[in-house]
């Protein structure tokens, strides 16, 4: 896809970030099923995927667009072919979320308030900390826009942890 950079230079750039930052919050985007790409170079990609284990991963199927040069390639996938590739992948991007957010179970975080949702009945303050990882406390009138420090004490869902 053109892309000016190798994978090698990719990751050493995350790995450069991980020696400065204590667990930050990396993402990407991926396309799969560009035309003529092989089972090999997909089981390549999920393989990468892995080892620089992303926080979230925005998953894409290609989609042909006339005038560009990729729309006149050989080697088109099917749909059925490019939505089992992009199943695999939001697989793993939920799988590699899930387990970034439990790595700070019991830790102490500052947390940015942001939003009131309802979570199975129940009223909250969601917000984000500084990894970008959503926390929550108990809906409070007044504590919008201010900044809670509470232990990651358990999680509400896949994706929001309690406050403690």
């Amino acid at each position: 896809m053109n892309r000016r950079y190798t994978t090698e230079e990719y990751e050493k750039g995350c790995q450069i970030l991980r020696k400065y930052f204590d667990r930050p919050a990396i993402t990407t985007d991926v396309i799969v099923g560009f035309p003529q790409e092989t089972e090999e170079e997909f089981a390549q990609t999920v393989e990468f995927l892995k080892r620089i284990h992303f926080y979230e991963m925005h998953v894409f199927k290609y989609s042909r667009r006339a005038g560009t040069r990729a729309a006149d390639m050989p080697g088109q996938l099917t749909e059925n072919q490019k939505g089992q590739r992009s199943d695999v992948l939001l697989k793993l991007d939920q799988e590699m979320s899930l387990e970034y957010r439990k790595s700070f179970l019991g830790e102490e975080k500052e947390v940015l308030m942001e939003e009131k949702i309802v979570i199975d009945g129940t009223e909250y303050l969601v917000g984000h900390t500084r990894e970008y990882v959503k926390a929550a406390i108990p809906w409070e009138e007044g504590k919008k826009g201010a900044m809670i420090t509470g232990t990651m004490a358990s999680m509400l869902n896949d994706e929001v942890f309690l406050l403690g």
